[in-house]
């Protein structure tokens, strides 16, 4: 038979030892509340086994290399502090709720009965030491609330052979006799040595050896060994004591029949407290679950029916630490997702998701804040399905009556149902209407003083409590969701400021060669000119001289403009009517003769035949469309297809403008290019190339008040999307594209 030092070896690794699920969930709570100090935390896990042992095993172990021993839980606690505790518990409740008490043994083992027993021992021990004057009160509490941690052990390392035991033992076997026959090692013993390995003190851990010994064994001990067991003697007490029983102190500790009558009512009294403030409601052991042999009492689970309650109510929080363990789990996956994104829309998609699990909201989207315009605008994630809707919601600061601006203005979280008291702000109204759902949480973000926004969160009336006791989790999902849209603000108006200065420097680097550039520009022109007086008759040569011509101007006024496109200045527009599908095809015959074909390269023009003619400048246009080609063009060295298409931009059946498409079959652009792609400098192409060409379509397509896109990847090529205004005067007023 092996050795009970070969079994212990087995024993003594990181044992997933059960707690109660009432206290995991309270002190999990309690650890995120900042206005609960850290001391009030002890109490909780001094009225459980299984935590209590964990902080004094944390606590004395090796990691700390203290020179002194603890053997006071708050002193411990204090000490460890709150995020080491918090994660103690979380960690006692994944292990319980994913490895651990899943009722795997049937009826064999009641952690509830467990419980009681143990912080009936441990307040019994407290009150006895008080009585005889022991001068370490809070080591005879701990004495008595882990005197039967080997019990537990042998449950969670034996499952097999404890169901076995509890057969035997429900037939009157010893207890301890048992256990070393069906293990090798009984209760006693497993705890005692465990508490030696954890450093806990030898007082304490004989007080777990010897809590099964004759009376009379225990008579020599000290008093330390013999409060314990007076303690779990009278646990084991009927509810019919005789004046033997009382006997049992007089004969240890001096204690007379009416003190041992204070301590065992005043004991009773404070665990049923307890468990009435934890809310566990269970069953006392009565005279039923207690069994004598050979003049020993054994403590057992309690009887058939009690057995069925207490599962079932134990069973029943279990699934409510597996929601609270799960939640945790989603929140840190939700906290890892907003660090790894650097982007506005993947901020907003890790805040939809954790809200929808974790609150099964059907819709959720911001009212993001617009400090320049004074007003809430509507935003959500590329990924939702109300995106469209969404970003047409405008919610000007003046309108003082919306609840959703009450929300925002006063960082309060609102919660509204059709059927209950609501705004009848018209805002709020249709915003009812947007999320379609009986009920709606207005949730305030803000960093500091800085305010956010508010998220506009669908909830259905039966999810309402559930949100209720969860605001701690709400407003730390607000929290989070502003810190990084604000950083990311901050971010790009960084990177905004960034960019000017590099067009500054471009700007002063460029000024330096216009005076050169146009000298010899000047020269071509003069020399075009008297080509054109040579060849008097009307040819095919002077038509296209005179573009060269025009295009040589064209130039010439580009690099005027050079020198200060990173200026912000008045603009004077020089608009003229456009028909934008003959502008193309013009730009097309020429550079299809000096680009494209010396490349490889087709052109494929798809026009709409109703394009809408466009007022804006000409040479800004031109500018644009043959930077676009160009750089489509560098980007297929073995030749490929470059197609441009026109259309109208049709919102609400009105004609808002045109778009206009540059893509090619290229190798595309890589991403980290693709983030910065409008910047100065940013270029893909080598040596040889500055990388000004898309930083300057950038800025003209911003001056005749367009927008322009790019999607690239490696099977596709690059798409460039251009869409520009009706009329550039529009620009002015605030009704551009």
């Amino acid at each position: 038979m092996k050795s009970k030092e070969h079994i212990f070896s087995h024993v003594q690794g990181s044992l997933p030892l059960p707690s109660l699920p009432h206290i995991l969930i309270k002190l999990i709570d309690a650890c995120d509340d900042e206005d609960i100090p850290i001391s009030a935390v002890a109490p909780l896990i001094a009225k459980d086994t299984a935590l209590s042992s964990k902080v004094l095993r944390l606590v004395n172990s090796a990691y700390f290399g203290l020179h002194r021993t603890f053997s006071n839980l708050e002193q411990a606690v204090v000490y460890l502090g709150a995020a080491t505790v918090k994660n103690l518990s979380i960690t006692a409740s994944v292990q319980q709720v994913f490895k651990g008490i899943k009722n795997r043994n049937g009826d064999s083992f009641q952690i509830g009965s467990f419980w009681y027993h143990s912080l009936l021992c441990a307040t019994l021990g407290k009150r006895i030491a008080r009585e005889i004057n022991y001068t370490n009160i809070e080591e005879a509490y701990l004495a008595g609330l882990l005197h039967n941690i080997g019990h537990l052990v042998l449950f969670v390392m034996f499952p097999k052979e404890f169901t076995v035991l509890q057969e035997e033992l429900a037939a009157g076997v010893d207890q301890c006799a048992a256990e070393d026959r069906q293990i090798g090692i009984t209760h006693c013993e497993a705890g005692s040595m465990l508490l030696k390995e954890w450093n806990i003190g030898s007082l304490l851990a004989d007080a777990a050896l010897y809590h099964h010994d004759p009376v009379e064994h225990i008579q020599e001990g000290f008093p330390l060994v013999k409060i314990t067991f007076l303690a779990n003697w009278i646990s084991e007490l009927s509810e019919s004591e005789s004046d033997d029983d009382y006997l049992m102190g007089k004969n240890l500790l001096g204690l007379d029949k009416t003190q041992m009558e204070q301590v065992i009512a005043g004991a009773k009294e404070e665990v049923v407290a307890i468990a009435q403030d934890l809310e566990v409601n269970i069953r006392i052991p009565g005279a039923a679950s207690q069994r004598r042999k050979n003049g020993k009492r054994h403590y057992l689970p309690a009887d058939g029916r009690d057995r069925d309650d207490e599962t079932g109510l134990f069973l029943e929080k279990n699934q409510e630490l597996v929601r609270q363990v799960r939640k945790d789990s989603l929140l840190i996956g939700f906290l890892k997702s907003l660090v790894l994104t650097d982007s506005k829309n993947g901020i907003l998609a890790a805040t939809e998701e954790i809200i929808r699990i974790l609150f099964a909201s059907e819709t959720i989207f911001f009212l993001l804040y617009d400090s320049e315009a004074k007003r809430l605008t509507g935003h959500s994630s590329n990924e939702n399905r109300h995106r469209e809707l969404v970003r047409d919601l405008v919610l000007p600061v003046a309108n003082s009556t919306s609840l959703a601006f009450k929300s925002f203005s006063e960082n309060t979280i609102l919660t509204l149902f059709k059927d209950g008291e609501q705004s009848n702000n018209l805002a709020d109204i249709q915003l009812f209407n947007v999320i379609n759902s009986k009920g709606m949480i207005y949730l305030p973000m803000r960093v500091k003083q800085e305010r956010i926004g508010v998220i506009v969160i669908s909830i259905s009336e039966e999810k309402e409590r559930d949100v209720s006791r969860h605001h701690k989790q709400l407003q730390l999902i607000a929290e989070q969701t502003a810190i990084s849209l604000h950083l990311e603000d901050m971010g790009r108006k960084e990177e905004r400021k960034l960019q000017a200065e590099r067009m500054a420097t471009a700007s002063l680097a460029a000024r330096k060669v216009v005076h050169e550039v146009n000298n010899p520009l000047g020269i071509i022109s003069n020399y075009l000119k008297l080509l054109e007086i040579k060849i008097s008759d009307k040819t095919d040569i002077q038509q296209e001289l005179q573009i060269l011509d025009e295009e040589i101007n064209r130039i010439s006024t580009i690099i005027d403009q050079f020198g200060t496109f990173a200026e912000t200045t008045s603009t004077t527009y020089k608009t003229k009517r456009i028909n934008v599908n003959d502008q193309i095809s013009d730009m097309l015959k020429i550079l299809t003769v000096s680009l494209l074909d010396p490349a490889g390269i087709e052109a494929d023009f798809s026009p709409e035949p109703l394009l809408v003619e466009i007022s804006t400048e000409q040479d800004k246009l031109k500018q644009i469309i043959i930077n676009l080609v160009k750089n489509s063009a560098e980007a297929m060295n073995s030749g490929g297809l470059i197609a441009i298409t026109t259309s109208n931009k049709v919102k609400d059946n009105i004609t808002r403008g045109i778009v206009i498409t540059i893509s090619d079959d290229g190798s595309g652009i890589p991403e980290k290019i693709r983030e910065k792609l409008f910047s100065p400098f940013m270029t893909t192409k080598g040596h040889g190339h500055s990388g000004l060409g898309l930083s300057i379509v950038h800025k003209a397509v911003q001056d005749l008040g367009g927008t322009i896109e790019c999607e690239s990847n490696r099977e596709k090529g690059t798409c460039f999307t251009l869409s520009l205004p009706l009329n550039l005067s529009d620009v002015e007023n605030g009704n551009g594209v």
